[in-house]
């Protein structure tokens, strides 16, 4: 994250009363992206819900009611969770149709990069980032990944995050994200295991924990944060010192399998990729 991205972030609050949601003109329009009609109204309720024995309310209201659990909690910073599906994509524009994000709250949305979603999964996020940028909604496309550091005199690999731009990454665009399975495959060589029914790590590591990691940054309101990992280009972790890692962690991989070369996924990075 950026020092401008974090300082224009801010502190402020939204005031206690939140206005009726108005129909923009675009980016919805004839210049969207993609066509969207028949957006449902949702408002915020100015108070709590009644009692079961109070009596009702002579007018109804026009829509939707969004109703929080707490006063307090329309004054914390939102976060939106976007899949790339329709369900999170709707919900995305319902809320920002009815203009019930805000900036300056320090509301975000995330999307959380697997590296293996479809080519219309990854061409619908790109069109609805540049929605939520018309109305000054910060939208950060995120990706697990792992570092090296030193824990208990000894290199190891921890899990953290990284921020990417919405285009396929390629050696013009290195910053870019991944979409050919090497989030997942980073996954698999840290964890050493496959995920299964039992064991779900892809949602636990790939969405779940790289959300966190990130919103510790982003809600921190520092100017920058801090860099992970050693400085050198080479891994300071020998296969031995995995291996046993892996056995100690209940690794059932074979040594000789283990040891095996680990192919690069960067090594074609200028690869076409039509689809986009």
């Amino acid at each position: 994250m950026c020092p401008a991205a974090a300082s224009e972030r801010g502190n402020s609050r939204v005031a206690a009363h939140m206005p009726q949601a108005t129909v923009p003109t675009a980016p919805l329009g004839s210049d969207s992206p993609f066509s969207v009609s028949g957006i449902p109204r949702l408002s915020i309720a100015e108070r709590q819900r009644r009692s079961p024995g109070a009596g009702r309310s002579s007018t109804r209201r026009k829509g939707h009611v969004l109703r929080y659990r707490a006063k307090h909690h329309r004054d914390l910073p939102h976060v939106v969770k976007f899949s790339g599906g329709r369900s999170s994509g709707m919900l995305l524009l319902i809320l920002l149709d009815n203009e019930l994000l805000d900036a300056s709250r320090g509301d975000v949305i995330i999307f959380n990069n697997t590296s293996a979603e479809h080519p219309d999964t990854y061409r619908f996020t790109k069109n609805c980032k540049s929605v939520a940028a018309y109305y000054g909604i910060p939208f950060f496309w995120t990706e697990f990944q792992t570092y090296e550091d030193a824990r208990n005199g000894e290199w190891t690999r921890l899990p953290t995050y990284r921020l990417v731009n919405d285009n396929p990454r390629t050696t013009d665009n290195p910053d870019g994200f991944h979409w050919r399975g090497e989030v997942f495959e980073e996954l698999l060589s840290w964890s050493g295991y496959v995920p299964n029914q039992f064991s779900r790590i892809c949602t636990q590591n790939l969405k779940l924990q790289v959300t966190r990691l990130f919103l510790k940054d982003w809600l921190a309101s520092k100017e920058a944060i801090p860099r992970l990992g050693h400085h050198g280009q080479k891994s300071r972790i020998d296969r031995d010192t995995m291996y046993r890692r892996h056995r100690r962690n209940r690794g059932a991989v074979p040594e000789n399998i283990f040891h095996e070369p680990i192919l690069k996924w960067d090594s074609d990075l200028n690869l076409r990729y039509n689809h986009f």
